[in-house]
């Protein structure tokens, strides 16, 4: 229920404040560089149905340099990292069926993302930034030898390309709303799996099929025209399907081993303040 609650009460914030809009200009892209820095928190959740899950709260650091009128007017190129980890709870079970829980296991992501994107009816009430781009997802999961019977280390890198939009309502007072869809096209994907990834090379799945999408709500304040901050919550979704296998023989009979299908799900708050640099 508690979700639910947090659900309703963000769409009753958010349909309140958009009823308050006017038309004014928007100033949120002054300048030609802005760069944005800022932190989230969330609630994360990855599993792969049948054999076992993670969960946990986590946090993370963003930062995003944006340059504005790129090529001709109108245009912008964005370069966004980020960077969410913290320890985390592993729900399994061992090779005999033996339910298994470890706590803390050390987990983190790296993402970095390249994007191109046009400003429509730029100057007006509403805004629309239509973009696309290429991403780069690297995830660490140290489930070691340590943490548990046959544990190992896990690394997961993902290509992908973002298509999604922005758009973006100016409101009096010096506020304004943006909603952001974006549609994750899974292009390229390998799970690298074993014990001492970074002094042996483990076993290596590669991964060709998923997809993902995310979704937010910005609450946006123009503090003045060379700084901006945002309150954005979010929810991230990726599902990708199950591996390639790796065929090998123990005692003459045949056998295989795969990365099996998986999912994950993000869902919590970014704040982070945009900075005009000229």
């Amino acid at each position: 229920m508690g979700k639910k609650y947090s659900i309703t009460l963000f769409l009753m914030i958010f349909v309140s404040l958009y009823s308050f809009c006017q038309g004014i200009q928007i100033e949120s892209l002054n300048g030609r560089l802005t760069t944005s820095l800022g932190m989230e928190f969330s609630n994360y959740l990855y599993k792969e149905p049948g054999f076992m899950q993670e969960t946990g709260t986590r946090h993370g650091f963003f930062t995003e340099f944006r340059l504005n009128d790129f090529i001709y007017s109108d245009s912008f190129l964005a370069l966004q990292l980020l960077y969410v980890g913290r320890s985390i709870d592993y729900d399994g079970a061992t090779m005999s069926g033996d339910l298994l829980r470890i706590t803390d296991v050390e987990d983190y992501y790296l993402e970095g993302r390249l994007l191109r994107g046009t400003v429509f009816l730029k100057g007006g009430s509403v805004e629309l930034h239509p973009y696309f781009g290429i991403g780069y997802r690297y995830l660490y999961d140290d489930l070691g030898s340590t943490r548990g019977p046959g544990g190992y280390e896990r690394l997961q890198r993902y290509i992908y390309s973002p298509i999604g939009i922005d758009v973006i309502h100016d409101c009096a007072n010096d506020f304004a709303l943006s909603l952001n869809a974006e549609y994750d096209l899974f292009l390229w994907g390998l799970n690298t799996s074993g014990k001492n990834l970074f002094g042996d090379v483990g076993e290596n799945f590669h991964q060709y099929g998923g997809y993902g999408f995310r979704f937010s709500g910005k609450i946006i304040y123009k503090n003045n025209r060379q700084s901006t901050i945002y309150l954005e919550p979010f929810f991230r979704y990726w599902d990708i399907t199950t591996s390639e296998k790796i065929y090998s023989f123990v005692e003459d009979k045949e056998s295989y081993t795969y990365e099996p299908n998986n999912f994950t799900r993000e869902y919590g708050i970014q704040l982070k303040l945009a900075l005009v640099m000229f």
